[in-house]
């Protein structure tokens, strides 16, 4: 009787032992549906509550890329071959920085997700700047280098140069005085020359005046008359009939005071 005492007790203490064993179990797994289940929520939380950027990617000549790389820094970062120029990107909330590139051709813009909907955002191509100035770096660091090597000075170079300009200068003052003084004395020589036809021309015409009065009076007068009928000064007269008898073409006889003149 005492046996089976002892054999309810020990059926009954296992029997509650299970019993609370499957409760506690029941517990868990109860708690571990909620965590599983706040986890899947959390991560549909971010599609719940997305937005799409789009937009057409163009070159610098606002043609439509038919083919380039368009980078996104989402989490992980989000790397797309885009082609014929348009696309569309899926995000949730959050500040952006879009890159996209191809062959030499870049374009980097930023953007910020707020609310749900549609963003619009076009990419234009250009030169990448930043190989540029790397280039440009280069460019610069090496003509340091090269000025360094360079024994002769930046002032003694304008220096120089100012010096030839000067002399240049001054030689093409020199040049062009030269050439007014040769324009000069030829000038000079035309006027002469055009003097001695004039004096000529006039000595001709007052020689051909004598001859003619000459012949007016017969061939014969008296150097008095033949003053008369020239307004010049007695000088002048009588130096034209020296030239005229040193060329033959009257004679001059002294008689007296008076001078005869006759037509040869």
């Amino acid at each position: 009787m005492e046996g089976f005492s002892t054999f309810s007790r020990k059926k009954k203490f296992k029997e509650a032992y299970l019993s609370k064993n499957i409760k506690n179990s029941s517990v868990s797994a109860n708690h571990m549906k909620k965590v599983i289940l706040a986890f899947l929520v959390f991560l549909l939380l971010p599609s719940l509550h997305a937005a799409t950027i789009t937009g057409t990617i163009y070159d610098a000549e606002l043609h439509e890329m038919n083919i380039s790389v368009l980078e996104i820094n989402t989490q992980p970062v989000q790397r797309l071959l885009i082609k014929n120029g348009s696309y569309s990107i899926t995000v949730p909330s959050g500040s952006y920085t879009l890159y996209a590139h191809y062959q030499g051709l870049s374009a980097r813009e930023s953007i910020t997700v707020k609310d749900d909907g549609v963003y619009h955002l076009d990419l234009f191509l250009y030169p990448d700047l930043e190989k540029d100035e790397e280039l440009i770096t280069i460019d610069t660091t090496l003509d340091e280098e090269l000025s360094g090597f360079d024994a002769v000075p930046n002032a003694v170079i304008v220096a120089t140069l100012l010096i030839t300009g000067l002399l240049i200068i001054l030689f093409l003052h020199l040049l062009k005085k030269k050439k007014d003084l040769a324009n000069q004395k030829m000038q000079d020589l035309r006027d002469d020359r055009d003097e001695e036809k004039s004096e000529t021309s006039k000595s001709m015409t007052a020689d051909n005046i004598v001859i003619d009065l000459l012949k007016e009076h017969g061939g014969r007068m008296t150097q008095k008359e033949l003053r008369k009928h020239i307004p010049l000064s007695e000088a002048k007269v009588s130096l034209m009939v020296s030239e005229l008898e040193a060329e033959n073409k009257i004679k001059k006889i002294k008689k007296g005071r008076t001078n005869i003149l006759i037509l040869q």
